[in-house]
């Protein structure tokens, strides 16, 4: 017994080291005194090299307790270095049904990590811009820290 479970270790280890992911971009943008005005985007611009690879892209939200949804609707767009444009709406949740905090953290600030896309490539090299967007049905949303995107190269190893 104890063989096979030292087996199914050595294995699960093997698992895990064989497929990683290799920062590409990471960066948040604080909103001013936790108050994201609907019109006003946060903005990112990732130089991107590599058309090759397979990219995973995730949504860090830090938010305070104070926040008075379970969930944040998000609109997303994507700006090419050509000009193109593609524009992606996002649920996140936030808080599960019984008002507990998905996010981790002590204290009042509470940071969660949104996997947004896996297996993206993108199609040229240059500059991307992203540009995320409250989309909740209010003008001022009060209580969202920050919000940042991090995109990873998934690298398997052979």
């Amino acid at each position: 017994m104890a063989k096979k479970i030292s087996c199914l270790w050595i294995l699960g280890c093997l698992l895990l080291m064989a497929c990683h992911q290799e920062q590409i971009y990471d960066n948040a943008v604080d909103i001013p005194n936790e108050q994201w005005i609907q019109d006003m985007p946060a903005c990112f611009n990732v130089p991107i090299v590599d058309t090759t690879c397979f990219c995973s892209m995730s949504l860090n939200i830090r938010n305070s307790v104070d926040y008075g949804f379970s969930n944040l609707y998000l609109f997303i767009t994507m700006v090419l270095p050509d000009g193109r444009m593609a524009r992606d709406t996002v649920n996140c949740l936030l808080a599960s049904k019984d008002g507990r905090w998905l996010g981790k953290g002590m204290g009042s600030i509470k940071t969660l990590n949104i996997p947004f896309r896996t297996d993206m490539v993108f199609p040229m090299s240059g500059m991307y811009q992203f540009y995320v967007e409250q989309a909740m049905r209010t003008d001022t949303l009060i209580g969202i820290k920050n919000i940042g995107i991090r995109i990873d190269k998934e690298i398997v190893e052979k």
